[in-house]
């Protein structure tokens, strides 16, 4: 995309080492900066064909490798659940790293589940873009099986998020959206493709029906799963300039102490 970069990195809260990318704004530095986050079984490269456009709008963007993907240490995907802890040591680095920006999140897929949470345990976030979100990791789970490989609720799904279960000896529901929307404090832009059957409109206007906060929904008319910038083009990175400009503009540079 030809964008100047550092290479970055972090450790999870469990103690893994991520890989990453910080990216400055085009043109002169910038106070604002957003953390990115990839979907299940992808990386930042992936993340960044959504969003390169922003650097040239005047945004930071930090972006960083999932366990088990891209460059990062790990063995075991969880869709979502291990992930919280990537996110929190990436959000623990970027305000290491940048202590003096106003901060916004961006998520895509399973990376737009393990963001919503992470704006309830890190505060600084001033606004959110979650692209094709889920309200559950067991709304995650079942609707990719259902969509990839055809296989219905009842009998199996129950047995395979059983068996999710107890390989982590955790509930991942824990951090689910739905559990934690009386949580989640800031304005939010979902987006959705039309096309969408993993994680269809109707899966992102749900998850806006539990949240209080200001919110937008955009639906990208012929977009499928993780497709909306694609589909849509430069108005993509527009669109998400603009609501991340109007909230950012109205947060606190938060500065360290």
């Amino acid at each position: 995309h030809g964008l100047d970069f550092e290479d970055v990195s972090c450790r999870s809260s469990d103690g893994l080492t991520l890989k990453g990318w910080f990216i400055p704004a085009v043109g002169g530095a910038s106070d604002k900066t957003i953390l990115c986050c990839h979907g299940w079984g992808t990386n930042k490269g992936a993340a960044l064909d959504s969003v390169h456009g922003l650097p040239r709008l005047g945004f930071n963007l930090l972006l960083f490798d999932f366990r088990s993907c891209g460059e990062s240490e790990g063995r075991m995907l969880s869709v979502g659940y291990l992930e919280a802890k990537d996110f929190d040591g990436a959000a623990a680095f970027l305000r290491a790293y940048r202590p003096n920006d106003r901060y916004g999140v961006f998520g895509i897929s399973m990376g737009a589940l393990v963001a919503f949470s992470g704006t309830v345990r890190h505060d600084f976030f001033s606004a959110a873009v979650l692209e094709a979100p889920y309200r559950s990791h067991d709304e995650a789970v079942a609707r990719y099986l259902w969509v990839k490989n055809g296989v219905p609720y009842f009998p199996l799904v129950p047995m395979v998020l059983f068996w999710i279960r107890r390989g982590l000896g955790a509930d991942p529901q824990t951090i689910a959206p739905e559990r934690l929307a009386s949580q989640f404090k800031i304005p939010v832009l979902a987006i959705a493709g039309e096309l969408d059957g993993i994680a269809a409109p109707e899966v992102a206007s749900g998850l806006l029906d539990l949240v209080s906060t200001p919110k937008e929904l955009w639906i990208v008319p012929g977009a499928g799963h993780s497709r909306c910038a694609a589909t849509a083009g430069p108005a993509y990175a527009e669109r998400l300039a603009a609501f991340l400009n109007a909230q950012l503009s109205k947060s606190p540079q938060k500065t360290l102490v």
